[in-house]
């Protein structure tokens, strides 16, 4: 008696699909088997099932992709009223300490530091989530603001682009498949977006009240 090889474990899923498929043709009308018919029925159905939930997780993971580009864009947006609420309350409140902290935001001591602000340590990236890096550094006591620059690592010489100019100390940027590049990196309106699988170098410094300090120590990292 001979015995059926399957090879099951060894197909990937479109081979699997095309395999039953190709057997459950085979039954049909073959007058070998008395249910031949009945069992391609229950491959077809078996195989249509396969399809239909490929195509729904397809779906899925492209309605995902623009889900988190959205999200990305709506961060950006929210950065960007934030920050015009704060310079709001600035002007309205006359720079009045008192009535800035009312407003449930804060305030900065007035820097103590003369001449050029020290250089940035410590910056780090690290991936929170697929589609998004993290870029966090040390806080310079008396700087006003963070310069964040970074260039495409691709074998020519790039220079460094201004990326943001921003108060804080981290920043989160979007990664996206399919983006006009311009120097490695898209500028559309709500920010910058880096695209998926190209290596950046990025770089850091505060800024203070006599002007931009030194540059911090490059950190490379793919964007995933």
């Amino acid at each position: 008696m001979t015995n059926i090889t399957l090879n099951w474990s060894r197909k990937n899923r479109d081979e699997r699909l095309r395999y039953a498929a190709r057997v459950a043709n085979a039954l049909r009308n073959n007058p070998h088997f008395s249910e031949g018919n009945h069992m391609a029925s229950r491959l077809d159905t078996a195989v249509g099932l396969v399809v239909v939930n490929n195509d729904t997780m397809a779906n899925l993971e492209r309605q995902l992709k623009t889900l988190r580009m959205e999200n990305a864009a709506l961060m950006q947006e929210l950065e960007q009223t934030f920050t015009n609420t704060a310079s709001w309350v600035g002007k309205e409140s006359g720079g009045d300490a008192k009535i800035i902290l009312s407003a449930g935001l804060s305030v900065r001591k007035t820097p103590q530091r003369v001449g050029a602000m020290p250089k940035v340590s410590m910056l780090e990236i690290t991936y929170p989530t697929m589609g998004q890096l993290l870029l966090n550094w040390t806080y310079v006591d008396g700087a006003v603001s963070y310069e964040l620059q970074a260039k495409v690592l691709d074998g020519r010489q790039q220079r460094f682009q201004q990326i943001k100019l921003l108060t804080r100390s981290s920043l989160v940027l979007p990664v996206a498949d399919e983006v006009d590049l311009e120097g490695g990196m898209a500028h559309p309106e709500e920010g910058v977006i880096l695209k998926r699988g190209v290596r950046y170098a990025f770089r850091v410094a505060a800024v203070g009240a006599e002007g931009r300090g030194f540059w911090s120590d490059p950190v490379e990292r793919i964007a995933v």
